[in-house]
């Protein structure tokens, strides 16, 4: 292979999107209220928004494409809790919940933890899966996969994986083998759980955290975030980004954040809202 071929083919391969994630410096985060040309004007390399652009309105192939020309863009889905706003949705569970719905979010109004390893769920799940994946986003940015915790003989706590956390692992797992089936280049990007890392770090693309350095405008205590840290070492390790937003509303606090989070590796992203209603 001559010169010129080796050039082209290097720049060929370090342009596809998941060479272009590892690669990332800035991202952005949007669920609620997004417009197109907002989105394709910010100066982001990775970009996280809802599948539908509103209750009732996907993202069209087109106009992912037309985002997907300037940034890694990634389909967020919850895969721990039920949302009632989605079209999966059937009425009459507003009326009485299957039992594989718990009691709703109290922080969370419409959403529900479910009980993932149930199959009326993976139905729903990979559906929603088959769905982002044929609409041509880059990949998916999974939330609420902590959830596991929730079914746990404990409750949550950061120390505490849950009886259930192998089943979450498992649950990703198929996940991925479903969505590269299909594409083998499709991203997966789980949030929070740090505890599932060193089963998922060699399938996943990235790694998000929320709240690494700060819980709103207070400070977390130094140990969690050492944890936290300590527990993407195998993220770090294969070199893959750790995404990391913290939510606060005094700017004052930003470049503090920043600075903790690179120095820990982490790739920040500081947003002035938990609704994610707008772009940083």
């Amino acid at each position: 292979m001559n010169l010129v071929a080796l050039l082209a083919l290097t720049v060929l391969t370090s342009n596809t999107p998941r060479e272009r994630l590892i690669t990332a410096e800035r991202w952005a985060y949007q669920l609620q209220g997004a417009q197109l040309d907002q989105l394709i004007a910010h100066p982001c390399d990775v970009i996280v928004i809802d599948a539908y652009k509103d209750v009732n309105t996907p993202w069209s192939f087109d106009e992912v494409a037309a985002l997907r020309k300037t940034k890694v863009v990634l389909a967020y889905l919850s895969v721990g809790e039920a949302e009632d706003y989605r079209p999966y949705w059937d009425p009459e569970w507003s009326k009485k919940r299957p039992d594989w719905i718990g009691r709703m979010n109290p922080q969370w109004r419409g959403n529900y933890p479910v009980q993932f390893w149930r199959p009326e769920w993976w139905v729903i799940i990979s559906k929603a899966l088959d769905d982002v994946s044929a609409r041509g986003f880059d990949g998916v940015y999974l939330d609420r996969v902590d959830v596991f915790e929730e079914w746990g003989p404990k409750g949550k706590g950061y120390k505490h994986q849950g009886k259930n956390a192998p089943a979450m692992s498992h649950f990703i797992l198929s996940l991925v083998n479903r969505a590269r089936t299909r594409r083998p280049d499709f991203l997966v990007v789980p949030q929070n759980a740090p505890t599932l890392a060193p089963s998922l770090a060699p399938v996943v693309n990235a790694w998000a955290v929320e709240d690494a350095f700060f819980m709103g405008n207070r400070p977390q205590p130094k140990a969690y975030s050492r944890w936290l840290i300590s527990a993407l070492e195998p993220i770090r390790e294969r070199r893959l980004p750790i995404l990391s937003v913290d939510y606060m509303t005094k700017k004052a606090l930003v470049s503090r954040y920043r600075a903790l989070a690179e120095r820990a590796k982490f790739i920040p992203l500081a947003a002035p809202s938990r609704e994610l209603d707008r772009l940083d």
